[in-house]
This record gives structure tokens, sequence and C-alpha cells, in this order.
């Protein structure tokens, strides 16, 4: 006689997988300005897996486009703890705060997005008009220099280069 026993665990692999199944959902309803349905989705995800940082990056997007800022920042914290790795998170926290005219703040976020990934233009880009905003004109300048030499068609950057 053989006895068998059944789980109905659900292993970390599937956990995970359903996790990108809800974000990407949310994501479709994020680009067609369907905030808070996409904010659903992504509570779904980082519910179904605690660990999914990007979950936390899309809804803190989502948070910031409705302009809840603190909320955004939270979600942008957790995801660069879980992946502290990722410029991206970085980054998101630097838009939020320019946002939210905390620019220093803002520049710091930038300059951790740089020290991992110098090769983005959009970072130097960030940081140049959070510095614009704070007339370090010079220094906004570098930074938008920067942009172009890597993304020679940076026009936007290339017009707050002339500003």
């Amino acid at each position: 006689m053989s006895l068998f026993l059944f789980s109905n665990q659900i292993t970390t692999n599937e956990l995970l997988k359903y996790a990108k199944i809800w974000s990407k959902q949310g994501l479709k309803l994020y680009k067609t300005q369907k905030y808070n349905e996409a904010l659903d989705l992504f509570a779904r995800a980082i519910s179904t897996n605690p660990q999914y940082a990007s979950a936390y990056s899309y809804k803190g997007l989502t948070l910031a486009k409705l302009k809840q800022y603190d909320e955004a920042l939270n979600c942008f914290d957790k995801a660069i703890a879980l992946n502290p790795a990722n410029a991206n998170y970085f980054n998101n926290k630097g838009i939020t705060l320019f946002e939210m005219n905390r620019f220093e703040e803002s520049i710091q976020c930038f300059d951790a997005a740089l020290k991992i990934d110098s090769s983005k233009e959009l970072f130097f880009y960030n940081k140049g008009n959070s510095l614009f905003k704070m007339n370090r004109f010079e220094d906004a300048i570098d930074q938008f220099s920067k942009a172009i030499t890597l993304k020679p068609d940076h026009y936007t950057a290339f017009n707050n280069k002339g500003n």
C-alpha cells in the first residue's frame, strides 16, 4: 500500500509567476491611464509575492500619477530595499521627490541611480532638471551635456541646456 501526500502549497517560483502576471495586467491598465484599476492589480501582485520588487515600483509609479506622493515614496523605498541594484527604482523615487519640490533629495536619488548605471541619459537629464530648479545652472548644464553625449538626439536636454 502506498501513501501519497498532496500539498496545497504553491512554490516560490509559481508565486513569482502569478505576481508577474498581475503586474503585467496592471501595466496595461497604467498605460491606458486606468490608475485605480492598475493599483488593484499591483496590490494583488504584492499580496501574491511580497518579495517582488517590481510590483512595488509599478505601484509607486501609479500612486505618483494620482499625486499620492508619500505613498509612492513608500513603495519605491520597499522596491529599493528588496532590490537595491535596480537603478530605475532610485530614478523613480527621484522623479517623485522632484514632483514634491524636494530637489536636493531627488538629486541624491539620481546620484544613486547613476552610481549603479551611468549609461542612461535619463538619469543625467533628471538630475539636471533638479539642479536647474535649485538655480544651479552650470551644474544643470553639465548634466544635460552628459545626457546629450549619451543620446545625441535628446532634444529636451538640448532645449533645457539652452535655457
